[in-house]
């Protein structure tokens, strides 16, 4: 899609009768699509307004032929085409720029996109000055000004006081996006009223996420007085104000001592009413994620109570918020986004205190993302009733798929009651084949020998199934009538964890757009067969870190210090490398194996319709 110089827009609608990479393809589909027709043939649609004269802009000479001056003052067309045809050939004469022209057109430029586009041709010849960008900063364009906050980050160390003034200023410019690019800049310099900048753009746009993770990239090192000024806001309710506290005090319990962080704690527990609780908890979850890491909190049952310290007016109101968290999070009617935030502060307590109310949550009857939740904080606490209560016959029987694959990964990620989880499968209270293959070969392949030869023994009745039989055997659910619908819920129970589509979902896995245009035998053999072709960008990888957890995820990033894993539904770890014992690859996709046991043929039918879109015009 892109625009011509007559002003319309221009679509070009390639063709083959099969749209699809051959590598893609089982191999027997491979071998009989025609791969090749279609090849000759296509379209370029051409679109314009009905009422619109879209070639009233078109000059009487083409770019290339206009001379240099006409080129500057092309940059003020109404058509973007033009505008970029005369950018780019300015460019490609940059011996012969004409300077005095582009600073003329960059301050008294007709239309604020020619204003733009001389700023920056002036910033890529190395001529802009500070007269231009000061002029950009006070444009009645927000675009402009925009534009100007970015170019005024690359001249700020040799800037004047008055540059800085001015940048600073537009901490309370009235548009959001302008607002968000000066938080970007002002993590170019360090100033006395760079933090009160920071939190008035914060506080201005403390729902947009984007403009938070701006300013919080701009904090460095002076997180606790970031801190210290949004707990003055008048306004500290809603759901954004949570995330902004919890990630600014995950930054700055990395950046302070133990002793320092209990300070902090103090001061939040005496900042906070008693209708705040929610977001002073999650203040105190951002500060224990990365106090976590640190050497003195290792081996720590009650990371809350350790947060308190000695301090018992902190402890009394700590003891307090687990009360209030306990009822949030059994409370029937209350929100879900709600009751998911009080699992997530009650998940750093002690199996005595909190322990009744997250089995609460731990039932056929509850959400299944609350029942995730809950069944995780209980798994990653030591005392062993946590470990028994997980593992109990009748429980485990009434857990459904993704409940008990989310158990054990986080009973495996932490350690604790691994030996608890074997002895039940040992008795066959737990299915060996309810645990799903790959965290069957984590258990195989384990460091521990006790832990590997009692694998062993468990599973050594369960054969490897040969896939491909799986695939040729489960071929005839192509042949049924498939019901969308249903397969959308299908795909929201089984898929939506790793997968986006149609605004369900989480992006982990593989983009989907463009898989209704695969044969639905293609859909078939990477659902039941998800190792068939491997990404190498979706590999599945195992941490092991010098504590003993276990973690794994795909690798979605890393700096020099540190790799960060990403698993099911888009949760992601930071790991240190100075944590880290050993790092592999399993060679194996995130997706599950043997789908096809946790659905009916029918089930697997409306599925892959859905994917196909049946049904949609």
């Amino acid at each position: 899609l892109a625009n011509g110089p007559d002003g319309a827009l221009y679509l070009c609608d390639m063709y083959r009768k099969t749209i699809e990479h051959p590598t893609y393809l089982p191999e027997a589909i491979r071998a009989i699509t025609d791969f090749e027709t279609g090849k000759d043939m296509g379209r370029i649609y051409r679109f314009k307004g009905k009422s619109t004269d879209i070639d009233a802009h078109i000059p009487l000479q083409f770019p290339a032929d206009m001379k240099t001056a006409d080129l500057v003052e092309l940059l003020d067309n109404p058509n973007s085409w033009w505008r970029e045809a005369a950018q780019r050939l300015l460019i490609e004469r940059k011996a012969e720029a004409p300077l005095e022209l582009l600073r003329k057109k960059a301050t008294h430029g007709a239309t604020p996109q020619g204003r733009v586009l001389a700023l920056w041709l002036l910033e890529g010849f190395e001529a802009l000055s500070e007269k231009e960008i000061l002029a950009g900063l006070s444009d009645s364009e927000p675009g402009v000004r925009e534009n100007s906050v970015k170019l005024a980050g690359r001249h700020l160390r040799e800037g004047s006081d008055n540059l800085k003034r001015s940048i600073l200023a537009h901490s309370e410019d009235p548009d959001l996006r302008v607002r968000f690019q000066t938080a970007l800049t002002l993590g170019e310099f360090d100033s006395p009223d760079k933090i009160d900048a920071l939190s008035q753009i914060a506080e201005k746009g403390i729902d947009d996420s984007w403009t938070r993770t701006a300013v919080l990239t701009s904090v460095g090192d002076n997180a606790g007085e970031l801190l210290a000024k949004a707990l003055e806001w008048g306004d500290r309710a809603g759901e954004g104000y949570r995330d902004f506290l919890k990630s600014i005090c995950i930054i700055l319990a990395n950046q302070e001592s133990l002793e320092s962080i209990r300070d902090r704690v103090s001061v939040l527990t005496e900042t906070a009413a008693p209708e705040d609780a929610e977001w002073e908890e999650a203040a105190l979850v951002g500060l224990i994620e990365s106090l976590q890491k640190k050497s003195e909190a290792r081996g720590q049952k009650d990371l809350l109570a350790f947060l308190a310290g000695e301090n018992e007016k902190v402890a009394n109101r700590i003891s307090s918020l687990v009360e209030s968290a306990k009822n949030l999070a059994t409370h029937a009617d209350a929100p879900i986004d709600d009751r998911l935030g009080a699992v997530d502060f009650l998940q750093y307590s002690t199996y005595s205190k909190v322990g009744e109310a997250l089995e609460e949550l731990v039932n056929p009857y509850a959400p299944q993302d609350l029942q995730i939740a809950a069944a995780k904080a209980l798994a990653q606490m030591p005392e062993p009733e946590a470990g028994e209560f997980l593992s109990e016959k009748d429980r485990w029987r009434s857990l459904t798929p993704p409940v008990r694959a989310a158990i054990f990964a986080n009973v495996l990620t932490r350690g604790h009651h691994i030996s608890t989880f074997l002895t039940a499968l040992e008795k066959g209270d737990i299915q060996s084949s309810s645990i799903e293959p790959s965290q069957r070969k984590r258990l195989l392949n384990s460091s521990n020998e006790e832990v590997q030869a009692r694998a062993k023994k468990i599973f050594e009745g369960i054969k490897d199934v040969d896939r491909k039989k799986v695939f040729e055997d489960y071929k005839s659910v192509l042949d049924l009538e498939t019901h969308p619908d249903h397969g959308f819920e299908m795909f929201k129970v089984h898929c939506a964890q790793c997968h986006f589509l149609d605004g369900a979902g989480t992006e982990v896995g593989p983009d989907l757009t463009g898989i209704r245009t695969q044969p639905r035998e293609s859909l078939l053999l990477h659902i039941l067969i998800p190792n068939h072709e491997t990404v190498p960008s979706f590999v599945n990888y195992v941490v092991e870190t010098v504590d003993g957890d276990v973690l794994t995820g795909l690798i979605a990033g890393e700096t020099p210090t540190s790799i960060t894993l990403r698993r099911a539904k888009g949760e992601e770890e930071t790991i240190l490398r100075s944590d880290i014992e050993d790092i592999y690859s399993t060679n194996l996709s995130l997706m599950p194996q043997e789908l096809e046991k946790n659905m009916s043929r029918q089930d697997l039918a409306d599925l892959i319709g859905y994917l196909k879109g049946d049904g949609v015009k």
